[in-house]
């Protein structure tokens, strides 16, 4: 029975020895640090090069997420699913140019759209337009358009 035990966990740490070492290949080959890998939940075959970490920590964006050229995403971001709509989970789509501040969370079949600002520790949950800054103001959503 123990050695049972031993064998099946001895699987587990060789699996997940393999899924870094895979991971920090994919993390390496799109041009990111190996900081990103050790400390995000991403999949790199859906963030264009252009997209930019300046602090990877805790980021966490979903594996349908759709991503536009040239984002720029702080520390401690989610970005994916809300919930399963008619048995799929749909997760946004977001535009070219697009800020994205530490803590913000976009969740949900969304569109943000280009050159969009998203303040720190906002919760996106509606479309946002082309041109827009977003931030929350006492848990009221709050979306101007840049002059």
């Amino acid at each position: 029975m123990k050695m049972t035990f031993l064998i099946s966990v001895m699987r587990n740490i060789k699996w997940n020895i393999k899924c870094v070492i895979e991971k920090s290949y994919e993390c390496l080959s799109h041009g990111f640090s190996l900081r990103t890998v050790l400390t995000c939940d991403l999949y790199y075959e859906n963030i264009p090069k252009s997209t930019e970490f300046p602090h990877p920590i805790g980021i966490c964006i979903g594996p349908r997420v759709k991503l536009g050229e040239n984002c720029r995403i702080q520390q401690n971001v989610t970005i994916g699913t809300r919930w399963k709509f008619d048995g799929a989970e749909v997760q946004p789509c977001i535009g070219n140019n697009v800020f994205i501040g530490a803590g913000a969370t976009v969740l949900g079949p969304i569109t943000v759209g280009d050159n969009v600002v998203i303040g720190a520790n906002t919760v996106v949950l509606t479309d946002v337009p082309d041109n827009c800054v977003v931030y929350n103001n006492m848990n009221v959503g709050v979306i101007h358009e840049k002059s």
